[in-house]
């Protein structure tokens, strides 16, 4: 009787164990597939970006030059660039976190426009090394629930959700990212560059001269008052055109080649 019992409690403890087994392979097999996070980067570490717009062949190049400032080569020119995108692409890369798997196949990678022809292939480098390497998919627009009974006017108005959908290049698995992410990255030079023309304090202006070929316009600013040619200047208006002045940019570019 004591030896049938302890093989029955042989028998409970192996079933036991190969449950506890089959658990933890199956808990292994996802937290191996499942990154907590996806791309963690030091942005003062990164020197270079590079943008590989889909359909392109070429990227964009992104450097940190030796002052600090930033600026974009590509197609044949290199030019001061734009440091609000570019920090709106490294805030992309300072924490990654995956909200979940999207697929777990390269077959599913052309769904999520993450093949090579329709993925947006961003790396960044730094010292000498790749620091991170990311294709970044479409994404998805879910709207918010609908509101509850009676809505309060005064309630803020939930948002809808945005998700996109990654990969990192070496890897197979795709995650669905919170975020437009796709929104930072352009498709051509001239969208990274740096667009201001005048940035100043309006109220640091005080003299404004303008050379025509039949006539000269002054503007000075005396005793707080702004003067025309020697005679009273429209306030209301001078107000106006200093706030556009002070914070003027270009809207396009001129092609090089045709600039004689």
């Amino acid at each position: 009787m004591f030896k049938k019992l302890n093989v029955k409690t042989l028998v409970i403890i192996l079933i036991i164990l190969a449950a506890i087994y089959t658990i933890a392979e199956m808990t292994g097999g996802r937290d191996r597939s499942f990154r907590n996070v996806l791309v963690e980067v030091d942005t003062a570490d990164v020197e270079s970006i590079y943008i590989r717009p889909a359909g392109k062949d070429l990227p964009v190049v992104l450097n940190r030059t030796s002052v600090g400032a930033w600026e974009v080569s590509g197609e044949g020119g290199s030019y001061p660039a734009d440091i609000g995108m570019v920090r709106s692409i490294l805030s992309q890369f300072t924490l990654m976190k995956p909200e979940r798997v999207a697929a777990t196949t390269d077959k599913k990678w052309a769904d999520f426009e993450l093949n090579d022809s329709l993925a947006t292939r961003v790396t960044l480098k730094g010292a000498g090394e790749e620091l991170a390497d990311l294709m970044i998919g479409k994404f998805s627009y879910t709207q918010p629930p609908p509101a509850q009974g009676q809505q309060n006017p005064y309630q803020q108005q939930q948002r809808g959700k945005m998700t996109s959908y990654v990969r990192l290049t070496d890897e197979t698995p795709v995650y669905a990212v919170d975020g437009f992410l796709k929104m930072a990255y352009q498709d051509n030079v001239n969208a990274y560059r740096n667009k201001s023309l005048v940035k100043v304090s309006r109220d640091d202006i005080a003299t404004l001269s303008y050379t025509y070929p039949d006539r000269a316009i002054d503007l000075e600013k005396t005793d707080g008052h702004w003067m025309m040619n020697g005679q009273p200047a429209d306030s209301a208006a001078m107000v106006k055109y200093l706030n556009k002045l002070s914070r003027l940019n270009s809207s396009a570019f001129v092609d090089p080649s045709v600039v004689k």
